[in-house]
């Protein structure tokens, strides 16, 4: 018997489905999480509290706000889960019209490909799960083509020629002198706060996505509000250790 399969935003047990089920009987769960299978025999032993709860009992399902550990033994493997939606076909992107004549399609695919697998990186870093590389790439060739060629904090043109010269060995040689070199290299911004299987994205200056860092857009714009005050009141401190 197939695994009786639903689809929810968070892991969620939904009591319809699995009281279906015989005690060696799977259902899977599709979240933005990952894809979660086991028996109902393994539910009811490993997941007592939600059975006895009241939404579940009541209610006939139960949210997780957050994935417990416990759930991560019965989350599929990455390969897994895709194989559920069969082999995807690769796609070849375009070069976005507005950097015709900026960038050549190679050097763009090949920033696309960098970029999405750095993306999973990061996620997997901050949230311990990631989309797919495809799902990254789509989406970030999808914030190219909605950008107006410009950063959205500053402004300033973004440098679109800068892909080909950027080289992640010759910025850990000289990180100060190479961030003003390539300060208006164009890179991504992650917009979702929260796992997703959507992820979204804007364009931005690899300078300002350096300084924005973890503070988000209000707090990034916050701070540069108090940069300008204080350098306004008593002049900006000079640069000592930067030689």
């Amino acid at each position: 018997m197939q695994p009786l399969t639903y689809v929810s935003s968070r892991l969620s047990f939904r009591q319809d489905v699995i009281e279906r089920l015989g005690p060696e009987d799977k259902f899977r769960v599709k979240t933005p999480m990952g894809v979660f299978e086991m028996s109902r025999k393994s539910f009811e032993k490993n997941f007592a509290n939600v059975v006895s709860s009241h939404s579940y009992k009541e209610d006939g399902i139960y949210h997780y706000p957050k994935v417990p550990a416990r759930a991560m033994e019965y989350r599929l493997s990455d390969v897994a889960a895709l194989a559920l939606n069969g082999p995807a076909e690769p796609v070849v992107y375009e070069l976005p019209e507005i950097l015709d004549g900026k960038v050549d399609v190679e050097t763009y695919r090949t920033w696309l490909k960098f970029k999405g697998a750095t993306q999973i990186r990061l996620d997997m870093e901050r949230w311990q799960l990631a989309q797919s590389q495809a799902a990254y790439e789509k989406a970030i060739d999808e914030a190219v083509r909605a950008h107006n060629g410009t950063d959205p904090f500053t402004g300033e043109e973004l440098r679109w020629d800068l892909l080909k010269k950027a080289n992640n060995d010759n910025y850990k040689a000289g990180r100060f002198s190479y961030t003003r070199i390539f300060r208006l290299l164009p890179t991504v911004d992650l917009l979702n706060v929260e796992p997703t299987e959507e992820p979204s994205f804007r364009i931005v200056a690899w300078e300002v996505s350096a300084a924005k860092n973890d503070l988000g857009s209000a707090g990034f714009v916050e701070l540069c509000r108090r940069v300008v005050a204080k350098a306004d009141s008593s002049g900006v401190p000079s640069d000592l250790t930067l030689g």
